[in-house]
C-alpha cells in the first residue's frame, strides 16, 4: 500500500483524503480526474471510500466525499464516475442521498495473473 500511495501521490492525478478522530484513522476516500474519450472535460472517479464500521451514518462519509468532490472540482472534472460493488445496498443509498445516480454496470478483467 505504501508503495501505490507514494506512486499515487507524485503523479498529479490523485488525491487521497484521511478523517482522524483522536489521532486515530476513522476513514478514507481516493479520488482520480482524468480525460477520457467520450467528453471534453476531464472526469472524476472516486476510487476509494470507506469509514470505519462504528462511526457510519454520522457523517463521516459526506465530509470525506465533499473534500473528494470539490477536489475533483477544482482540477477540472465535468461530472463524477464511481463504481459500487451489487452487494452493498447501503452504500447504494448514500450515494444517491448525495446526488449521484445509477448509470448502468461495471465490468473487470484481470490482465494479469497474481
Amino acid at each position: 500500500m505504501q508503495a501505490r500511495l507514494a506512486a499515487m501521490a507524485q503523479d498529479g492525478c490523485h488525491a487521497t483524503f484521511v478523517a482522524e478522530i483522536g489521532g486515530a484513522v476513522v476513514g478514507m476516500a481516493g479520488a482520480f480526474v482524468g480525460r477520457v474519450y467520450e467528453e471534453d472535460a476531464p472526469v472524476g472517479r472516486l476510487i476509494a471510500l470507506g469509514v470505519d464500521e462504528g462511526l457510519q451514518r454520522q457523517g463521516v462519509g459526506a465530509l470525506l466525499l465533499r473534500e473528494a468532490e470539490d477536489w475533483m472540482t477544482r482540477h477540472g472534472a465535468g461530472r463524477i464516475l464511481l463504481s459500487s460493488g451489487n452487494h452493498r445496498e447501503p452504500a447504494h443509498r448514500f450515494y444517491e442521498t448525495a446526488g449521484y445516480a445509477w448509470k448502468g454496470r461495471s465490468f473487470v478483467k484481470p490482465l494479469t495473473k497474481n
